[in-house]
């Protein structure tokens, strides 16, 4: 009896401490989630291996498939793919045993949105669907809206816009009867952008960015930080294609302690590479400079493509040099334009001393003319007033010679 005793003892001191031991794993793996949820990918990393390594011999307790699911999570934050995939793939297994629907849609739709990064397309498309068929075989459906916007993600990556939009649309209509798909609402809107920014059809860009934010405003508290900068983004690449480059700076700027204490290696590295193309659009080639080297840095970090570092560096310097080109030609136009100037400048200079010389030469003949002329006018004048002189005093002459015309009648009239 004593023995049964003893053994009941031991019975319930293990069921508490395993009973202890699953509330500690609970605590860890909330921990876990909390820190994924902050960005806190790192320490979030160490948090999810101590749960694994603690449940290492229990691999059908819950917690375990959860923690490979945040792990999966966690590495496609940090830009590691195939490790994602890895993870991932050993998840799968562990919910497909333990019957666990809900977790294997998780896990293939973090599969889908994996290998999309990593560029593998038919591997996406094809988790992709196998998290919509799990989905649909959930009683509600969980998560449905947001699979349709994955999936149509990838659709829109593998250039076939048609069918990315029928899967949004797919996504909106299941959005607009779930209350519990209010950010699948918001973020399908917000890659809708994409395709609408392409068509360059503006005012319906704007037209979504305003439903958005009337989202936001109605249902504040379900919304996070994350999500105030997706919405700014999205302001982003609206300013950017319609070529207002100080506004797109503006709405970068202000999300520029959000990056900094990110985690998230792929925002990084988009927010980099737009102040990058931004300031290079404006002619700040400092500026520019200063983010390609940053952004070059997350390129390397990431490891997706190690082409597209030197790629990125071969651009810049094309660029500078087509720009150096550029300048080049413009100066040595200027300077064509100047010597043509100057020589028509010349020419007309020396049109117009030809043309005053002629002209003064003109005025001294014609000057000399006039000149002659009032000479021969006074000779004649002279001339005319001594024939006159001489007429008056041949005149005179003669009336001193002949008798008085009086006395001449008087001695006729005898």
């Amino acid at each position: 009896m004593r023995n049964i005793n003893l053994y009941l003892v031991l019975l319930v001191l293990i069921i508490y401490q395993e009973a202890l031991s699953q509330t500690e794993i609970k605590k860890s793996y909330v921990h876990s989630r909390t820190l994924l949820t902050n960005g806190e990918f790192k320490n979030a990393l160490l948090v999810c291996d101590s749960i694994l390594t603690a449940l290492s011999k229990n691999e059908s307790n819950e917690y375990y498939g959860k923690t490979l699911l945040n792990k999966q999570i966690i590495y496609v934050n940090i830009s590691d793919y195939r490790e994602s995939i890895e993870v991932g793939n050993v998840a799968f297994i562990n919910f497909l045993e333990n019957k666990n629907v809900l977790g294997q849609s998780k896990v293939a739709s973090n599969l889908a949105q994996a290998y999309c990064l990593a560029g593998d397309k038919v591997n996406a498309v094809k988790y992709g669907k196998i998290a919509i068929e799990l989905i649909n075989q959930l009683p509600n459906k969980e998560n449905l809206a947001n699979q349709y916007n994955s999936l149509a993600i990838i659709y829109e990556e593998n250039g076939d816009t048609l069918t990315a939009l029928n899967y949004y649309h797919k996504g909106l209509a299941v959005a607009k009867t779930d209350k519990d798909s209010i950010n699948s609402y918001f973020n399908i809107r917000s890659n809708l952008v994409d395709i609408y920014l392409r068509k360059r059809y503006f005012d319906s860009v704007s037209r979504l960015i305003e439903m958005n934010e009337l989202l936001i405003k109605k249902h504040n508290k379900e919304f996070n930080a994350q999500h105030y900068y997706t919405l700014d983004r999205v302001k982003f690449e609206l300013f950017y294609a319609k070529k207002e480059y100080q506004q797109a700076l503006r709405i970068l700027y202000k999300n520029y302690e959000y990056i900094q204490t990110s985690e998230d290696l792929y925002e990084k590295r988009y927010f980099y590479e737009n102040l990058y193309l931004t300031y290079k659009s404006l002619n700040e080639k400092d500026s520019a400079l200063r983010y390609l080297e940053k952004y070059s840095k997350v390129l390397a970090d990431t490891k997706i493509n190690e082409n597209e570092l030197e790629i990125t560096k071969l651009s810049f310097d094309l660029d500078l040099k087509k720009e150096q080109a550029l300048n080049e030609q413009k100066i040595n136009y200027e300077k064509k334009i100047k010597t043509y100037i100057i020589l028509l400048s010349a020419v007309i200079l020396l049109i117009v001393v030809v043309f005053l010389i002629i002209v003064f030469k003109n005025l001294q003949k014609q000057k000399l003319l006039t000149k002659k002329v009032e000479n021969q006018a006074e000779e004649l004048k002279e001339k005319q007033k001594e024939i006159l002189d001489s007429i008056h005093y041949a005149k005179r002459i003669q009336m001193a010679i002949m008798p008085n015309l009086t006395l001449i009648r008087k001695h006729l009239n005898k």
